[in-house]
């Protein structure tokens, strides 16, 4: 399968918002509602090349690390279970553009909690992410500053 990665960040994208909603409906992630509020949340789509549908999304909602006044994007990622299979790129292109074009400066880096236990944590190590230690929180968080 050939795919093609569209960056929606800072770009006019209402032509596929109801193809990226359609991704989390039919997938049963998300109900319609909480869809169209996550969308305005999308970095980047992932397309089939051959049959143009979006087969995968990477979110971005910005939060305060827990316990701290620390200001992060928190990163999402979903693709198609028709799909899946690592895509680290997904991960590390979505820090690139907020890490370069971010609006707001003050804001440390890019986290991510992990709902699933099925994702490796070292992929997080190979690419520099660190560990956010909590013990009131039962999932693993790591993070990974902008450069300043």
């Amino acid at each position: 399968m050939n795919y093609e990665l569209i960056r929606v960040y800072n770009q006019p994208y209402f032509l596929i918002r109801e193809k990226i909603v359609d991704l989390w409906v039919r997938n049963g992630a998300l109900n319609y509602q909480q869809a169209l509020e996550r969308v305005n949340h999308v970095i980047y789509v992932i397309r089939d090349i051959d049959t143009q549908q979006i087969i995968g999304v990477s979110t971005a909602k910005l939060n305060y690390l827990p316990n701290t006044q620390e200001l992060y994007y928190f990163y999402g990622m979903f693709i198609d279970k028709n799909h899946r299979g690592e895509r680290p790129w997904l991960l590390k292109k979505t820090y690139d553009v907020l890490n370069t074009q971010r609006k707001i400066k003050n804001i440390k880096g890019l986290a991510a909690f992990l709902e699933n236990s099925k994702i490796p944590h070292k992929l997080f190590d190979r690419y520099g992410w660190t560990k956010f230690n909590c013990d009131e929180i039962e999932n693993a968080i790591f993070f990974k500053n902008f450069d300043n």
